[in-house]
């Protein structure tokens, strides 16, 4: 039996539609809630469709559709290539990207060139780039080629000398993007690798020695001042720990408390609270967006501006097509033609979820603040295109399975780690 698009005249033949269209519902709420954060401002005098029209900003959602256009050519591109290739490639882009974080960083400690305090972004025209968001593509597709190879018989990734050399390829884009300090997307690096070696169920007692490593690497930035003062100041106040003499006695400046307070979170949860059931509604006036309350309205704390407007329906309507998607991959993840495809999706959805649950967690108090964006909704380019061509490899993994139900590849590996639990 011939996988599907192997030797096809068509290129995309195989290619999963249904994937891009839950991906589009997404994006075109997210265009929606952005729209919503950057007009107006309105006073409740508006009357008609003219007058609302003429107080919306156009310029952030236009960009955002922009962005999402080409994010659907890179996914095609993606789509083209074998992700086999991509494996073998993968060093390459390791040892590139590596390069590009650590002159990144060494830019903005020497020459102060940092964004929002984070020394992690590349001008380009008007725009401002973050190549931490391609990084994690890689990262994704290395641990998944290391794991694919380390699968025994079992299907169990074992630990050898290329385990210690794949953690050690981790470390490194993610000690620059932590010095950065740039701690949310450090985080989801570590949620890659830790999504495929729980897949690949490694041993527990490495699982547990992962996370602790990853444990003591905070706190030693935390107390060496690796971590930046605004990141130190954000746990801090998510953890309650504000007591100037006790943060005396440990060594720690009270001072950086100034650098940050909670009233993002508690702003974030009065809109999403003021919403009830069906919200507000879009472009109403006194509403917290429209008042100013909600800082980052449009990138941080989309998901509280958009549940402001819609109220707990709209959430919950954001978060079922969440789920779809997720499921969808899954399914490819399944039934991919060999464990890398199944480890590459595994991968994939591990970043998604990272991003989804700290990002609404944070709008809902249950996660400390950080920059990381809600996939496909908060505005941004490089967010949109990296979502977009991680999804353009889980497509392209479907594209590259057999015509008929496969019962081996991703589909044994999945099956024997469901039945270990």
């Amino acid at each position: 039996m011939k996988a599907r698009g192997s030797n096809s005249k068509n290129p995309l033949a195989g290619f999963d539609v249904l994937t891009v269209l839950i991906i589009l519902a997404i994006s075109m709420i997210g265009i929606l809630f952005i729209a919503n954060a950057k007009s107006g401002p309105f006073t409740g005098e508006e009357h008609g469709f003219r007058q609302i029209w003429d107080k919306i900003n156009f310029n952030y959602p236009s960009l955002q559709i922009r962005w999402f256009l080409l994010g659907l050519v890179l996914m095609l591109a993606v789509c083209l290539v074998d992700y086999h290739t991509y494996a073998e490639l993968s060093l390459i882009g390791w040892a590139i990207m590596s390069f590009v974080l650590f002159v990144l960083l060494l830019a903005g400690k020497i020459a102060g060139n940092t964004t929002r305090g984070i020394a992690g972004w590349i001008m380009v025209g008007s725009h401002m780039l973050q190549p931490s968001e391609l990084t994690k593509l890689i990262l994704i597709i290395i641990v998944a080629k290391y794991a694919s190879r380390a699968v025994d018989t079992d299907e169990r990734v074992k630990p050898n000398r290329d385990f210690f050399q794949t953690l050690g390829l981790v470390a490194v884009p993610f000690g620059l993007v932590l010095a950065q300090p740039d701690a949310g997307t450090a985080a989801v690096f570590i949620a890659i690798t830790a999504g495929i070696l729980f897949a690949g169920r490694l041993s527990w007692k490495l699982i547990v020695g992962f996370v602790l490593l990853i444990v003591i690497a905070v706190v030693v930035a935390f107390f060496t001042g690796a971590m930046g003062e605004y990141q130190q100041a954000r746990l801090l106040n998510f953890f309650h720990f504000t007591d100037p003499a006790k943060l005396q006695a440990i060594g720690i400046n009270p001072k950086i408390l100034d650098k940050f307070t909670n009233d993002q979170a508690v702003d974030a949860l009065r809109a999403i609270g003021s919403g009830g059931m069906t919200g507000k509604g879009f472009f109403q006036a006194n509403s917290y967006v429209q008042l100013g309350y909600l800082p980052a309205a449009h990138t941080d704390f989309i998901f509280a501006t958009g549940m402001e407007a819609t109220g707990l329906v709209g959430g919950l309507v954001l978060m079922g097509l969440y789920l779809l998607l997720i499921l969808r991959a899954l399914y490819h993840g399944f039934n991919a033609k060999d464990s890398l495809g199944y480890f590459i999706v595994v991968g994939v959805v591990s970043m998604e979820l990272a991003h989804i649950f700290e990002n609404i967690g944070m709008n809902i108090g249950l996660m400390p603040i950080t920059g990381i964006p809600l996939p496909f909704v908060s505005y941004g380019g490089s967010s949109m295109w990296t979502n977009m061509m991680a999804f353009g490899l889980v497509i392209n993994v479907a594209m590259r399975k057999p015509n008929k139900r496969y019962r081996g590849g991703g589909a044994k590996v999945a099956a024997t780690a469901l039945r270990s639990l």
